[in-house]
């Protein structure tokens, strides 16, 4: 690889998913009206992305709190940061490839650590061991990527109490190392309290084994680097899928009444949608959608009476759909582009005032989206066709649909 400085640099990146926005989010950044051309600029825009979104670890003395979801934010994904190849401004992409960070791992080491004889309880220590843990885990969970393992963390130490946020694992190559080192200033580990916010701890392997720490200066916010032992080859998404037995009694047998919708689009492993076209012929005066989280299914109701369900799959974890009474505010059939997935968004039907919508996308079977509610696309359009804009939207997390050409049935929280 030539010169980082160069339009060609790029940073890879594995994140927790609760940092990345939603599918429908209009990702604006201050950094992205920026042209970028080297790795230190790179990290600017994703600094500006994830810092803020990040939860915290509190240490002191021997005590650890969280204020985020240690099982949500264990799964990372791959996300690319590179410049467009004209206007050289940044684009941020969310890559299909994931991992799994190890916290109680981490949590194991930071224990172990505090409950030894020299255990002092600084701020400074509890930062080192931290960042120790962080590393050793990090390697694992970058296994099987291409690049160097480079936890990024952001770290502030207060009178008695560190707090450290966990941004991601950074793949780096050599060449991208050595222009960081060479374009952020040095200063010691102990000057730590005059560099507030902006400073940033950098660790390599000598270091980490005790040879000592060196502060330094990066951006508008702290970001520390550990650097890990390098790996290759491309890495598989070692996530855990529930089998079709557990979903199969979860959601039960494809026995509803109405015609079967036609699915040709994927295979599904939830009941396939129905449409009651008896319903669907009536005039009526409600039409209204109703999503419902528990049962991961969608029904559109005339009057109350289901006219045309559907199978989905909501947000997950800390990205969970938002609950509450919308309206469809904005209609797009195709073209609708995600921000920073980069995937299509067929059948797009914005929820609200909301960066989230119905769209068609994959459905596992459970919650599996950043907030959107995805659907098959024959399902998408089906409602696109037959819902117009000002549609009710009902978000529930459980609710007891009707019997088919029941009366009226109004969902509720």
């Amino acid at each position: 690889m030539h010169a980082v400085a160069t339009p060609t640099a790029s940073l890879s990146i594995l994140v927790p998913r609760t940092l990345l926005p939603t599918e429908g989010d209009e990702l604006v950044l201050a950094s992205q009206e920026q042209r970028v051309g080297n790795t230190t600029e790179l990290f600017n825009v994703f600094q500006e992305l994830a810092a803020t979104r990040a939860a915290t670890f509190v240490m002191h003395n021997n005590d650890v709190s969280y204020d985020g979801d240690l099982d949500d934010d264990s799964t990372l994904q791959l996300l690319s940061i590179s410049p467009e190849p004209e206007s050289h401004l940044p684009l941020i992409e969310a890559r299909p490839a994931m991992s799994y960070f190890d916290w109680a791992g981490v949590i194991r080491e930071v224990g172990h650590a505090m409950l030894h004889e020299h255990f002092l309880g600084t701020p400074e220590e509890l930062a080192r061991i931290f960042s120790e843990a962080v590393r050793e885990v990090s390697t694992i969970a970058a296994a099987g990527f291409k690049g160097e393992a480079v936890p990024l963390l952001t770290v502030k130490l207060e009178e008695g109490v560190a707090k450290i946020s966990f941004l991601g694992i950074w793949l780096a190559d050599g060449p991208s190392i050595e222009e960081v080192r060479r374009t952020i200033p040095g200063a010691s580990w102990q000057e730590s309290t005059g560099l507030g916010q902006s400073s940033c701890i950098l660790l390599d392997a000598a270091e980490v084994e005790g040879r000592g720490l060196k502060e330094a200066v990066l951006s508008a916010a702290m970001l520390a680097m550990v650097f890990g032992t390098a790996t290759s080859a491309q890495a598989a998404d070692p996530i855990t899928r529930p089998t079709n037995s557990r979903l199969a009694s979860f959601f039960g047998g494809d026995t509803r009444p109405g015609d079967a919708l036609p699915v040709k689009s994927q295979k599904l492993v939830q009941d396939a949608p129905r449409v009651y076209k008896e319903v669907m012929a009536r005039q009526h005066s409600d039409l209204r959608i109703v999503i419902v989280i528990g049962q991961q299914r969608a029904y559109m109701l005339k009057d109350g009476a289901i006219a045309f369900e559907t199978p989905i799959s909501s947000g997950r974890g800390p990205r969970m759909t938002k609950r509450g009474t919308f309206t469809i505010t904005e209609k797009i059939r195709s073209g609708k582009i995600s921000t920073i997935y980069k995937c299509p968004l067929p059948g797009w039907m914005r929820i609200g005032d909301l960066p989230i919508g119905m769209h068609e996308g994959e459905l596992p079977g459970y919650p599996a989206s950043h907030g959107c509610v995805r659907m098959p696309i024959e399902s998408a359009h089906f409602i696109f066709d037959n819902a117009p804009r000002g549609t009710t939207v009902q978000i529930v997390d459980n609710w007891t649909p009707p019997t088919a050409n029941a009366g009226t049935v109004i969902a509720s929280n």
